[in-house]
């Protein structure tokens, strides 16, 4: 018996050393992550080095976790990777046209499905790190610190058995970047953006409210109209539900990050127990609502519900143009006729279309105007920025529109709305903003191989004013801050933003 439990008590004390970490392994591959991500980006060149990376990295990470020790890739002082003069023609990373970065060389691992091993899941980490390390001009806004990232999650990606968790891992670590556009696509990403409601919640008041409806059907069937509050789904809060996920979502404009939260709450099944308080009735309801398959189904069921939706409209002398829901007939009419009004206001709530902004610049302006200063990675110095400026010229040479103009903005304006929105004030003459923070996300983005069929994305340009004013978290420069934050808006179906945008223009 005193054998049997002797024996017991070495086979738990062996199991549990395979599942955790000392402070000098976590500290020795901390150094070795860091280490490895300057050798491979400022050393590893076509012309000079035979070595897999890889290979180097995953062997050294062997003998940590068996020996306890240091592997042998120390051969180099710190001090002298700042600042090291890199070659064009690396290995193991090039650059687009624009000047962001591309790792088209990295082994992708495409026949794992999981990485199964602590080695490869610490391969993913010091890769996706080190990418964002180098590469990322905005890495200093993460929350914790980005060097505090990588220390705190190497016990977390050794200990993962699961690929649910390793993927959420990786969620959770873009998520500290405060980047809108940090995001891994992955299995359990699909899982978590999946089958989502047939309506659009907003946080508003500290309630999750139904502000628009996109299938009206499904709606019908569970009673759910506009300014209804859900309450829980399959019995969980959805207030709740929603506070756990904001650590999943990277961005830092609060209503973005709270109404991203509540809409991408995915689940599994596509009917869900539903309980929401119906404001047109005074009461609570319980129901069965069928979901939908967002990423399938995308494209098919936004399109039915935007064709609805009314892309221009007048109000006496002014000439309403949305660039988000706008049809071909409304950009006609718009291009042909923009010019008999003294006022105009487009509306960039939304992620506008490419082909509608080109329009708009080449019908209304004539002469070019410095929109943006981006941020590029050298391609000299590795860890370096180096800055060029976006200059628009309008095809238009005739007849520029001199009236006034009036943009409508709130968290829903990211990334192409956001640069649109800058390109339009600095081309514009007689522009005012007026809405709410947009979403701060804006610039070129990255994209990473790991290990288990991920592909993780990540802001590779950085966005400023042309005088150097931030972006980034910050979003466009707004005249008039107005809120669209009370349920009572959205039950009299009131869009003050728009309101106040006409109001100022009569006056």
């Amino acid at each position: 018996m005193k054998t049997y439990l002797v024996l017991l008590l070495i086979f738990t004390q062996s199991v549990f050393s395979q599942n955790t970490l000392s402070e000098n392994q976590i500290s020795s591959l901390y150094k070795l992550g860091k280490k490895w991500g300057a050798y491979k980006y400022f050393f590893s060149q076509k012309d000079s080095v035979k070595l897999n990376v890889d290979s180097l990295l995953l062997s050294n990470i062997d003998k940590i976790l068996n020996k306890d020790e240091i592997g042998n890739l120390y051969l180099f002082d710190d001090s002298i990777i700042i600042g090291f003069k890199t070659k064009k023609n690396s290995k193991y990373v090039t650059f687009s046209p624009v000047g962001n970065a591309i790792f088209s060389s990295d082994k992708q691992y495409s026949d794992l499905d999981f990485p199964n091993t602590p080695q490869l899941r610490l391969l993913a980490l010091f890769r996706l790190w080190n990418a964002i390390e180098y590469f990322a001009p905005n890495k200093d806004l993460a929350i914790p610190s980005w060097d505090s990232v990588l220390k705190i999650n190497i016990p977390i990606f050794y200990s993962i058995y699961d690929l649910k968790k390793y993927n959420y891992a990786l969620m959770e670590m873009l998520g500290c970047l405060q980047d809108g556009h940090a995001i891994p696509f992955c299995k359990e990403r699909n899982d978590f953006f999946g089958n989502v409601f047939p309506f659009i919640i907003k946080y508003i008041e500290g309630k999750a409210i139904v502000a628009e409806i996109y299938d009206k059907k499904l709606c019908k069937r569970a009673g759910i109209k506009i300014g209804d509050e859900v309450i829980s789904v399959n019995n969980e809060n959805q207030i709740t539900k929603m506070q756990n996920n904001l650590k999943y979502i990277s961005f830092t404009n609060t209503v973005s990050k709270h109404n991203i939260a509540l809409n991408n709450v995915a689940y599994s099944e596509k009917k869900v127990a539903l309980k929401y308080y119906s404001n047109s009735n005074k009461d609570t309801v319980n129901t069965q609502l069928k979901l939908i398959g967002l990423l399938k189904n995308e494209f098919t069921t936004l399109r039915k519900y935007l064709k609805n939706k009314i892309g221009l409209s007048t109000y006496n002398d002014v000439l309403y143009f949305d660039l988000i829901h706008c049809n071909k007939k409304e950009i006609n009419y718009f291009v042909l006729n923009a010019k008999r009004y003294d006022k105009l206001i487009l509306d960039l709530r939304g992620y506008p279309n490419t082909f509608v902004i080109d329009k708009i610049v080449n019908t209304l302006f004539t002469e070019p105007a410095v929109v943006a200063q981006f941020k590029k990675p050298s391609t000299a110095t590795v860890g370096c920025f180096e800055s060029f400026y976006d200059t628009i010229t309008p095809i238009n040479k005739t007849n520029s529109f001199n009236g006034k103009i009036v943009l409508l903005v709130d968290e829903t304006t990211l990334s192409e709305g956001e640069y649109t929105t800058m390109m339009f004030q600095a081309l514009a003459k007689n522009i005012t903003t007026i809405g709410e923070y947009t979403a701060g996300a804006d610039g070129n983005v990255n994209f990473v191989f790991l290990p288990g069929k991920v592909r993780a994305m990540f802001t590779g340009l950085k966005v400023l004013y042309p005088n150097g004013e931030e972006t980034q978290n910050k979003g466009v420069k707004i005249n008039y801050h107005i809120a669209n934050d009370k349920i009572k808006n959205i039950l009299d179906k009131k869009d003050v933003q728009l309101e106040y945008a006409i109001d100022f223009l009569k006056k």
